[in-house]
């Protein structure tokens, strides 16, 4: 097996653990929020395989779950998909800057995750009055 096989084999594996991590991710119910067990999973890719390879698990994900959930094209699509690839700029961002732990890679992924959830909604709804569940979010994150 060569290695590009093997690299192969392991981000399919990562990606079908974040899926059925993010399907089975209990939530807190408050507002929606969950704990985010899946983004977990593309920090690691990210550590072991790079940014590429984080953006096309987090992608991926969202595509897949929202097919499967046949939410895709719908609003919930469009806030997955903007806050996973918010939380995944700043985390590569942050990434190569300092090369932080995978713990205050986390951290910020689920800081920046409802910020770009909520830019969303607010754009798709042309109501800012959205931005105050902002802090409480940010809190639960």
């Amino acid at each position: 097996m060569t290695n590009d096989t093997r690299k192969m084999m392991h981000l399919t594996l990562f990606l079908t653990l974040s899926i059925v991590l993010h399907a089975f991710d209990p939530g807190l119910n408050v507002l929606g929020a969950k704990l985010g067990i899946a983004n977990i999973v593309g920090i690691i890719v990210l550590k072991w395989y790079g940014p590429k390879a984080m953006i096309t698990n987090n992608l991926l994900r969202v595509l897949l779950v929202s097919i499967m959930r046949a939410t895709l094209l719908s609003i919930p699509f469009y806030t997955s998909l903007a806050g996973v690839s918010l939380s995944s700029l700043v985390v590569i961002i942050l990434y190569k800057l300092f090369n932080p732990s995978v713990l205050m890679l986390s951290v910020a992924s689920s800081i920046f995750h409802p910020i770009g959830q909520i830019i969303v909604i607010s754009r798709i709804y042309s109501l800012n009055q959205v931005f105050i569940l902002l802090p409480l979010l940010l809190i639960l994150s």
